[in-house]
């Protein structure tokens, strides 16, 4: 009896298997992924990214998610230039550039032109490949916002004191040459807006100098009072007692 086996065709192909996005990522929770760390990560430009997410907005979002379906952006260039309010150059550079950094895969006819029948246009698969490369950074740039904030946070502490102590040793002892000084200092902080800016490494330094500056103000006040404390005590009349002992 003859073994009866599958027979498959010399010409037969399997379906191409293309990357998509992870379990509970859409579309666009990629692109903003995308428009977050891009600009760091890929070194592109403001405009390079929007032209990016301008045109992966025009693909069909389930060929994000689908390993037989690979996500393209049909339209003419002349037509994105328009939607984007640029140039066709502008539009061809920036296109060039995503390809260059491996983020997208650009196939076009003979003639330069795209068509969704045709199977020609701009390709997201390579985009979509580096997802994990994204996602890794993101948690990077969450640390670092974190850490940033934290400072910020500290700073503000430092800011408090500060401001209390200086304001304490005027009442004391009025504006003396070292309680200018300290004022001066305070006064030259960056306020809270500028330091959203600066980065995480300025940002550091700042903290740890605006700790030094409070921790002197502050043991200057405690020396200042220690010493007004004293000379009042020091001052103090002494009372001697001259009543008799009128048993005697």
């Amino acid at each position: 009896m003859q073994n009866s086996r599958a027979v498959i065709h010399p010409d037969f192909q399997s379906a191409p298997q293309f990357p998509c996005l992870p379990d509970g990522m859409e579309r666009e929770g990629f692109l903003s992924l995308f428009e977050s760390v891009a600009p760091d990560l890929f070194n592109l430009t403001d405009a390079e990214v929007n032209t990016f997410t301008k045109m992966a907005r025009d693909t069909r979002p389930s060929d994000w998610k689908r390993a037989d379906r690979e996500p393209c952006c049909w339209r003419e260039q002349a037509e994105i230039a328009r939607r984007r309010g640029k140039s066709r150059l502008t539009i061809s550079r920036h296109e060039k550039r995503l390809h260059q950094r491996k983020l997208v895969d650009k196939r076009v006819m003979a003639d330069g032109r795209r068509s969704g029948f045709k199977g020609c246009g701009i390709f997201f698969s390579h985009a979509i490949s580096l997802t994990p490369q994204m996602l890794s950074y993101q948690a990077v740039i969450d640390e670092r916002d974190d850490q940033h904030k934290r400072l910020r946070n500290m700073r503000s502490v430092h800011k408090g004191h500060c401001k209390s102590a200086i304001a304490a040793l005027i009442e004391l002892v009025g504006h003396t040459r070292t309680v200018t000084d300290l004022i001066e200092e305070f006064e030259a902080w960056p306020d809270a807006r500028s330091l959203r800016r600066v980065t995480i490494i300025t940002l550091r330094e700042h903290v740890e100098n605006a700790d030094e500056t409070t921790q002197r103000a502050l043991a200057l006040l405690e020396k200042t009072e220690k010493m007004i404390h004293r000379g009042i005590t020091n001052d103090a009349p002494l009372i001697q007692d001259t009543t008799q002992d009128l048993n005697t």
